[in-house]
């Protein structure tokens, strides 16, 4: 969520039951339904409405890793490489419209943000980070 820019005031109808639903979430976060609410319209300016595009499914982490542990690592890595660069590259490109490092890194930003990466138990520091660096040459198409 942006801070320190200037807000606007808005009203809007919903239901009771949405409204009881917003407050009860909002007091577990220990936040306002305000503050909730804007984080949500936040995800979705900043991530849910580009996902559309790409037909994006949701999958628990526990999921995840069941499905790459029961998948050879050779296999994922192939997978990993093609489709990794090229959606990577068409998503950049879609949202902040050029590649360079600055849009990366926003992009990483973003996956970390919304895309859960944050609460996967990541094993190989340094080969991720070697991945990071081959993924940004493959889809700029430049050495760093």
């Amino acid at each position: 969520m942006v801070t320190g820019k200037k807000t606007l005031l808005r009203t809007i109808r919903i239901t009771k039951e949405l409204k009881d639903l917003l407050q009860r979430d909002a007091k577990l976060k220990r936040i306002s339904v305000n503050a909730l609410i804007s984080s949500i319209m936040t995800k979705y300016a900043e991530w849910d409405r580009f996902r559309e595009r790409y037909a994006t499914i949701s999958l628990s982490p526990h999921g995840l890793c069941a499905f790459l542990e029961s998948v050879d690592d050779e296999k994922i890595e192939i997978i990993s490489r093609e489709l990794g660069a090229s959606l990577t590259r068409e998503f950049i490109l879609f949202v902040f419209k050029k590649i360079n490092l600055e849009t990366y890194l926003s992009y990483l930003s973003l996956l970390c943000r919304y895309g859960d990466l944050h609460i996967l138990k990541l094993k190989m520091k340094a080969e991720i980070t070697q991945l990071l660096y081959y993924t940004l040459w493959e889809i700029s198409g430049q050495t760093i």
